[in-house]
């Protein structure tokens, strides 16, 4: 008998991945038909408020079961809305996962990868398809994603790693 362990073949994760990303490139594509069907005018379109946070992990707020952060109006927006709760990424790092989430493609098709690097030039972004369905985006606090323009937030200021000016 052999003296080592037999582990699952590397390719069966890669499966896993891919299968995790298209939930997330479904969702997104959910998401665009319904506020196509909603975006006849503004009042009848539903308002979209999504939250990033770096280093935060599922159970750190209330909505998604903490019982020492008192988190009342996330906890309202949850109960109100939607909250997703099975969600990955396959580049679990600061900039490939900002602008995997925006673009809805993965770091390696969307050029964001490795960290600190930029999608490449023509892709479309969510804040350009929210725009062109009639909403305002904008973003406070850190960017952290490259290039600036494909992005097109208006920036509200930030802190910590942001000067309140937009510095990326």
């Amino acid at each position: 008998m052999p003296a080592y362990i037999i582990r699952e073949p590397a390719y069966r994760n890669i499966f896993k991945i891919v299968s995790m990303m298209k939930r997330i490139l479904l969702l997104f594509w959910v998401l665009g038909v319904v506020l196509a069907g909603w975006a006849q005018t503004a009042s009848e379109r539903p308002n979209i408020f999504f939250i990033l946070a770096d280093d935060l992990s599922m159970r750190d707020i209330e909505p998604y079961g903490s019982t020492q952060v008192y988190t009342p109006h996330l906890a309202k927006l949850q109960a109100e809305g939607m909250c997703l709760d099975n969600m990955f990424n396959m580049v679990p790092i600061c900039a490939p996962t900002r602008q995997t989430l925006l673009t809805g493609l993965g770091a390696v098709r969307n050029g964001a990868y490795p960290n600190h690097s930029r999608i490449y030039p023509g892709i479309k972004t969510l804040p350009v398809y929210m725009k062109e369905l009639g909403y305002k985006t904008a973003l406070i606090g850190k960017r952290h994603f490259a290039p600036v323009d494909a992005y097109p937030f208006d920036f509200l200021g930030g802190r910590d790693h942001d000067d309140g000016r937009g510095r990326t």
